[in-house]
C-alpha cells in the first residue's frame, strides 16, 4: 500500500511512505527456532523498463540496525539480486523479512540500472526499509490477584453444599499482532469452564473472557489450575490458580438474591414505603434449634423467635419500613441460634403460632401458643449474620437550567442543548421527561424530544440531558419540558423547564430519500 506518510505507530503491513521513502513490513511474528514458527512476509518491488533497450538492474540491502551479532544473518533479503528487463516490460523483484528477535530492524534498499548515469531520474531507486520482529501476546484482565507464589489465583467464596459461584478470566490483546491461544483446563469434578471458547483467537486491542463455575461435589478444600497457553511465544504461559471451599454450616440463609449466604439488597424507595422479602432458614443438621431476631427501629422479620427443627426449613418475612430518612449500608443483623432438645416428642412452634378458639368460626385467630418446654444445650450456642443494605428516602435534585430558548433555526434543521440533573438524595431518583403545551397536554409533535426520555439517577450522581430542537413548520414552539419524578421530599416541585425557539422557513428545500429515511441536504434564503 502507497501512502503519503506511513504513521508513527501503524500497524499496516507492507506500506510505503511517499514522502520519507520508507518501506515498511510492519510487525512480523519472530521466528525463534519453535514448531509453527512465522516464516516471515513478503512484499513484490515492481519495476518497469520504459526505455527502448533491455535493462539491467542490481540490488542490495544495508543493514543500519546497530548491536547485531557479527554470525548472524540479516532478517532482510532480497531475490533475485539482479534483474534483466526486456524494453516496455516489467519484472519483480521479492524483498523478505524473516526475523529471528523480538527487535526492530533498519536496513537502506538500493536498485541501480547498469549503464544508466545518463538519466539521473530512472537510473538509481533508494528508499529504507523498517520492520519489526514481535512475539504475539496476551494481558490477564482477571484474575488480577497474585499468590505468594506468584501465579494468578482465583478464589472462590466458602460454599454450602448444593451451592455455586462463578468469576470470570477474561484476557485482551494489549499488542500489535493479532494472537490465537487456548485455556488448557483439564478434568475437575468440583471446577468447571461454562462460557467461552477454550480455543480463541484476538486481534488487536479484543478481549476474550471464560465463565469458570465451582460447584463443589463435597465438604472440602478443593484447588485446580488452568494454564493459558499463547501460540507461537512459548515465554507466555500464564498459570491461574483456582481455589474454593465447601463447608458444612448448621443453620444457614437461603433464598437470598443471587444465591448469596448473608446479604440482602433491597431497592431503594420513600419514606414509608414497606418493603417485603420472602426467605428461609435452613437447618442443615440433625440436631434442633431455637432461633431469635434481635428488635430493629425499621426492620421486623416474621416470625421473630421459633424453632427450627432437624433437617426442617423455616419461611422467613422481612419487613423494612422507615418514617424518616435512613440508610443502612448495611445493617448486620444478628440471629441467636441455640440447640435444643424436647423432653418429649418435638413440636413445631414460633411467636406466630395462635392456639385453636373452641366452638369458633375456622378463620378465628386465638390467643398465641405458649413456647413449648425445651432444654438447652450447652455449647451449642451459634450465630448467623444477615447483613441488610436498605435505603428509605424521598427524592431531591438540584438542577441549574430553569429555561432553554434555541436561537432562529431553518425548518428541517437541528438544533441541540444540553443540561444536568443531579441526585441529591440519598435513593435513587427516577425520572420520565414529557414535553408538554401551555395547557399541559402532551407534545408528541416531536418539536422537541428528550434523550434519554426516562431513567434512573443513582445517589450523588447526576445525569446529562439532551433536549433537541427540530422544527418542521413555522410555529408557535413555546413549551414546557415536566421532568415526573415520584416520590418527591416535601416542598420539592417537580423540574420545569420553558423550551422556545424561533423558525425560518428557506426559499427552497433539498432533500435525499433513501431506505425511508428524509436526509436534509440544503437549505437556501430565507422567508
Amino acid at each position: 500500500m502507497i501512502k503519503k506518510e506511513i504513521e508513527p505507530f501503524s500497524a499496516g503491513n507492507n506500506e510505503y511512505g511517499v514522502r520519507d521513502a520508507v518501506f515498511s513490513f510492519g510487525t512480523v511474528v519472530a521466528d525463534l527456532g519453535r514448531e509453527g514458527a512465522s516464516d516471515g512476509v513478503r512484499a513484490n518491488f515492481k519495476l518497469t523498463n520504459a526505455c527502448k533497450v533491455m535493462s539491467t538492474v542490481n540490488f542490495s540491502i544495508k543493514p543500519l540496525t546497530k548491536g547485531l551479532p557479527a554470525d548472524a544473518p540479516f532478517p532482510i533479503t532480497v531475490e533475485p539480486k539482479q534483474l534483466i528487463i526486456p524494453p516496455h516490460e516489467y519484472r519483480f523483484a521479492t524483498l523478505l523479512f524473516h526475523p529471528r528477535a523480538i527487535l526492530a530492524y533498519n536496513a537502506s534498499f538500493e536498485a541501480v540500472v547498469e549503464n544508466g548515469e545518463g538519466n539521473p531520474k530512472t537510473a538509481r531507486f533508494a528508499c529504507e526499509l523498517q520492520g519489526k520482529g514481535v512475539l504475539p501476546s496476551l494481558t490477564v484482565v482477571e484474575p488480577s490477584v497474585i499468590s505468594a507464589a506468584g501465579k494468578l489465583q482465583m478464589v472462590y467464596a466458602n460454599l454450602l453444599p448444593g451451592r455455586s459461584s462463578r468469576q470470570r478470566i477474561a484476557v485482551r490483546n494489549n499488542g500489535a499482532i493479532p494472537a490465537s491461544a487456548r485455556l488448557e483446563f483439564g478434568a475437575s469434578k468440583h471446577f468447571h469452564v461454562r462460557e467461552g471458547a477454550e480455543s480463541f483467537t484476538l486481534q488487536k486491542g479484543e478481549q476474550h473472557a471464560f465463565v469458570v463455575e465451582f460447584a463443589p461435589g463435597a465438604i472440602g478444600k478443593f484447588e485446580h489450575e488452568a494454564a493459558l497457553v499463547v501460540a507461537q511465544n512459548h515465554f507466555e504461559n500464564v498459570r491461574i490458580a483456582l481455589r474454593g471451599e465447601c463447608f458444612v454450616e448448621n443453620v444457614a440463609f437461603s433464598g437470598l438474591p443471587n444465591d448469596s449466604m448473608d446479604t440482602l439488597r433491597l431497592p431503594d424507595g420513600p419514606i414509608g414505603k414497606v418493603h417485603d422479602f420472602l426467605f428461609a432458614l435452613q437447618n442443615h443438621s440433625d440436631k434442633h434449634y431455637r432461633f431469635a431476631w434481635p428488635d430493629n427501629a425499621h426492620v421486623k422479620i416474621t416470625p421473630a423467635v421459633g424453632h427450627l427443627h432437624a433437617r426442617a426449613a423455616r419461611g422467613l418475612l422481612l419487613r423494612f419500613q422507615a418514617n424518616a430518612a435512613v440508610k443502612l449500608d448495611p445493617l448486620e443483623l444478628m440471629l441467636a441460634c441455640t440447640e435444643i432438645t424436647y423432653p418429649g416428642q418435638a413440636v413445631e412452634w414460633d411467636d406466630t403460632v395462635t392456639q385453636p378458639v373452641e366452638g369458633g368460626r375456622g378463620d378465628e385467630e386465638g390467643p398465641r401458643m405458649a413456647e413449648p418446654k425445651v432444654d438447652v444445650v450447652k455449647g451449642g450456642e451459634r450465630k448467623a449474620v444477615l447483613r441488610l443494605h436498605a435505603v428509605a428516602d424521598d427524592s431531591r435534585y438540584t438542577c441549574s437550567t430553569k429555561e432553554v430558548a434555541f436561537r432562529s433555526t431553518m425548518m428541517f434543521q437541528t438544533r441541540v442543548f444540553q443540561f444536568a440533573v443531579a441526585n441529591s438524595g440519598t435513593a435513587e431518583l427516577g425520572f420520565q421527561a414529557v414535553v408538554q403545551h401551555r395547557d399541559g397536554s402532551e407534545d408528541a409533535s416531536g418539536l422537541y424530544a428528550v434523550e434519554p426520555a426516562a431513567g434512573v439517577i443513582a445517589a450523588g450522581a447526576s445525569q446529562s440531558l439532551t433536549v433537541r430542537f427540530a422544527p418542521v413548520e413555522v410555529e408557535d414552539c413555546e413549551r414546557t419540558l415536566l421532568l415526573e419524578t415520584p416520590h418527591l421530599a416535601q416542598g420539592v416541585e417537580p423540574l420545569r423547564i420553558s423550551l422556545d425557539g424561533k423558525v425560518q422557513r428557506p426559499w427552497c428545500h433539498f432533500e435525499v430519500r433513501g431506505e425511508g429515511v428524509r436526509v436534509p441536504q440544503l437549505c437556501v434564503g430565507l422567508a
